[in-house]
């Protein structure tokens, strides 16, 4: 078998960690040997060469994995830092531009600032309230201050 088909082998059928970081590295690393098997040519030994326009890396592609490399930090930040700098009501709104969903804060005070200046503020009775980052329904303003408290490490 070949050193490219092992890794990625090796890699499918690794057990889920233990930790939520753990688990994003299992997963990167999943993700990394599928897509340099995908490059990789079955077969033969004859090596085919490629046109010069196909060696070049798109740009858009870089953009692209720069992104989800960033976001993928930053929900990483709102489960692991006690208290966090990046907004994780932002961080889960799809809608906003990339840079607004993992801004992060000077400090932790200035989240707070934030959350309740744009989040806690505008939130009217009868509302629905949703944890977009952890796909959960909360029930009012005061299991969204404690959630987000407990969860994401932002004090209000």
């Amino acid at each position: 078998m070949p050193p490219i088909q092992k890794r990625l082998v090796e890699t499918v059928m690794t057990l889920p960690g233990t930790t939520i970081e753990d688990e994003f590295r299992r997963r990167n690393a999943t993700i990394d040997a599928v897509a340099d098997y995908c490059h990789f040519q079955e077969g033969g030994a004859v090596a085919m060469r490629l046109p010069a326009q196909a060696k070049q890396v798109c740009p858009q592609l870089l953009a692209a994995d720069a992104e989800k490399q960033a976001l993928s930090n930053a929900t990483l930040l709102v489960f692991k830092e006690k208290r966090s700098t990046v907004c994780f009501v932002c961080l889960g709104e799809g809608s906003l531009p990339f840079e607004k969903r993992v801004y992060s804060f000077a400090s932790s005070g200035d989240l707070t600032k934030h959350f309740k200046r744009k989040h806690l503020a505008n939130i009217r009775e009868g509302d629905r309230i949703r944890c977009k980052v952890c796909r959960m329904s909360l029930d009012n303003k005061a299991h969204l201050r404690n959630y987000a408290h407990r969860i994401h490490g932002t004090v209000s």
